[in-house]
Order: structure tokens, then sequence, then C-alpha cells
């Protein structure tokens, strides 16, 4: 299977998983919001474990795209600190969940296991997600509170689609086993983000958090 077919019909799970989330609650929405952060925050130690393990034969363009990827995701966890601010809360306000451990720990597993490069099948997942359903996202959340808690999704939608492209076409360069990896890891990351907001909207439902601004 190419990896675009597996990009098309796999994120698939995370697209059920976005429509069904309640956007426009805010008591959801700041659950997502902490999450988020907890999960970010993790992007750039990721990224730098990666290039640590990457030899000296490895190719200057791949070590090229992973610091440029580092330096754009740099701080964006201070985004939703913004978010939640809004709303009154900080990012002790709401505690991480089994499933977000799960979805950043599976990337150490991957490249621990299977080298640097499987960090390529998360990347996908994000910049897919963000690239498919990052506008509408945002324009709900804008349109339902207002810009001022719109920070995170104000920089992850729009002209996402470089983003994709550049990483699948970094996957189609790699060897046909690690185009394998990167293709299980991209499945399992959607399946571990769609899980994420299963149980952000179920904490959600439920929560008796007060926000200042709902």
């Amino acid at each position: 299977m190419d990896i675009m077919e597996t990009f098309n019909t796999n994120l698939g799970t995370v697209e059920k998983a976005v429509k069904n989330f309640p956007w426009t609650d805010p008591k959801s929405y700041v659950q997502f919001l902490s999450q988020t952060y907890y999960y970010v925050k993790h992007s750039t130690p990721l990224l730098g474990r990666a290039l640590r393990k990457m030899d000296s034969t490895s190719e200057a363009d791949m070590k090229g795209r992973f610091l440029d990827h580092t330096k754009e995701e740099k701080g964006h966890q201070y985004l939703v600190v913004d978010d939640l601010k809004f709303f009154g809360l900080t990012t002790e306000s709401i505690p991480e969940y089994p499933e977000t451990v799960a979805f950043y720990k599976l990337q150490y597993d991957y490249i621990n296991q299977n080298g640097p490069t499987s960090l390529f099948g998360y990347i996908l997942q994000l910049e897919g997600t963000a690239w498919k359903y990052g506008d509408n996202i945002c324009s709900a959340i804008i349109k339902t509170f207002g810009p001022e808690a719109a920070h995170f999704m104000k920089v992850h939608s729009g002209n996402e689609i470089e983003h994709v492209e550049s990483a699948l076409k970094m996957i189609r360069g790699l060897s046909p086993e690690q185009i394998v990896v990167n293709e299980e890891n991209f499945i399992k990351s959607c399946d571990a983000y769609a899980k994420l907001l299963e149980r952000a909207k179920i904490e959600g439902q439920k929560s008796l958090i007060t926000l200042k601004s709902a």
C-alpha cells in the first residue's frame, strides 16, 4: 500500500473523532486544550532525540528537515497556555490523561526501537490533521469564543498542505522497511489521537470546572 493510500484511509479514524467532538462546548474545548499542551510540549524533545540518533551518514536534507521542524515547533505549547488563560485556567487545572501519555510515549518507543526517521509517521498524522480539519475547528472556536481563545488553532490551521507534502516526500525517500514502519506509526498515531479526543469529550461532559469566560 502506498503511503498516500495509508494516509487517506486511516485519517478517517481522526475525522470521525473530530466530527464527534463538541468544539463549541467550553468545558470540552478546555479539555482538548489541556491535553494538547501535554503532548505538544514533547514536540521539540522528540525531534531532539531523533536528531541525536542520526549518525554521520544520515543525509543532510533529512537532518535539515528535523532541524527546521524543531524551530517551527519550539514554544508552541505556550500558545495553549494563552488559550487556557482566556478561560481562567492554567496548565495545572486539568490533569494529563493516560491516553495523552500513550499518544506521545508511542513516539519515544518508535524512535528507540525503529530509529529516528520513524517519527515521520507521527509528523504526518499531526500535519494531516491540521491541514484537513484545522480550518473548520479554528473557525468554530473563533465564532464561539473569539480569537483570544484560538491562539493554538490559528497557528495549526490554514496552509498546512505544504507540511503534509513535505512529510510524504521524506517518507517516500526512505527504505522499504522504514516506509512500512512509518505507515504503522501513522496508523497507530491516528488511533491514539482519536482516543485522546474521545476522552476529552467524555471529561468535558462530566466536568464541574468553573470557567471565567464560559
